[in-house]
């Protein structure tokens, strides 16, 4: 007797349906995003060659530039893109009659949004950046770099050391985020995530104000233990704060997918 909560493949055939649905649908978007890298450098190159300056992609700055870009637009359009339709009263019903109980729709819709999808688009984009290198010799040098696994390490706010690794579960917190916007809001997912994400840091800033105010102005706050601590184990409490938060995403993704009605 098949499981109501969990099959494997069940939960396979909705994995695939699903990666292969959202790549066919979203396929010319997916791509212009791994080429931002291209269509940067090729401005900023022509934009040179008007200028008579012969050809310069613009260097290490350029291809910064775009890869920030790529981010962005990875974290805020890709999960909109991909599952957008499953809070859509047209379309949402749909999505609910998937044979496949809410457990599986959660990972596969978590495996395709903020891991498989991102990891295969930043993998493409890594591949043109180093085509790119190997091909102009206006590009610069190596922009992109693999973790190692030394980031828990103590890193200080003192130092001008910071290992990419630490930037991993910021971006998967990013994603989930806005997949959180996406199965929450109806309509207009993206700039509604984002005025929320600027209410809140606005009360955050607030707040952490508030608190320097009453601890007063007459002490260095760095000297204070508890701040010194963290900026101590920089790398350290920013991954566990950042796997709660994380935790706690996935929690409300779960239970906005789980109570989802139409």
């Amino acid at each position: 007797m098949k499981s109501q909560v969990f099959n494997i493949k069940r939960f396979g055939l909705l994995l695939k349906t699903e990666l292969m649905t959202g790549l066919k649908k979203n396929w010319i978007s997916l791509l212009l995003i791994c080429l931002i890298e291209v269509i940067v450098v090729l401005t900023i190159g022509t934009f040179f060659l008007i200028l008579g300056q012969g050809w310069n992609c613009g260097g290490e700055v350029s291809r910064t530039i775009a890869a920030v870009i790529f981010l962005a637009c990875l974290v805020m359009i890709v999960p909109a893109k991909l599952y957008g339709h499953v809070n859509n009263r047209e379309s949402g019903p749909s999505y609910l009659m998937l044979p496949a109980s809410r457990l599986e729709k959660f990972i596969s819709m978590i495996l395709v949004s903020v891991i498989i999808i991102p990891v295969a688009a930043t993998g493409i984009f890594a591949g043109i950046d180093a085509l790119l290198r190997l091909l102009d010799p206006t590009a610069g040098g190596q922009i992109l770099r693999i973790p190692n696994a030394a980031f828990l390490t103590g890193l200080s706010m003192d130092g001008a050391t910071m290992n990419p690794a630490l930037f991993i579960d910021d971006l998967i917190q990013s994603l989930l985020i806005f997949l959180f916007g996406t199965v929450f809001f109806r309509s207009a997912k993206v700039p509604k995530t984002v005025l929320c994400l600027v209410v809140i840091g606005q009360i955050v800033s607030f707040i952490a104000l508030g608190g320097v105010a009453i601890m007063g102005f007459d002490t260095n706050p760095l000297d204070r233990p508890m701040i010194r601590f963290f900026l101590d184990h920089t790398a350290l409490t920013d991954t566990i704060s950042d796997t709660l938060t994380n935790i706690g995403l996935l929690v409300c993704i779960w239970f906005k997918l789980k109570t989802l009605k139409f």
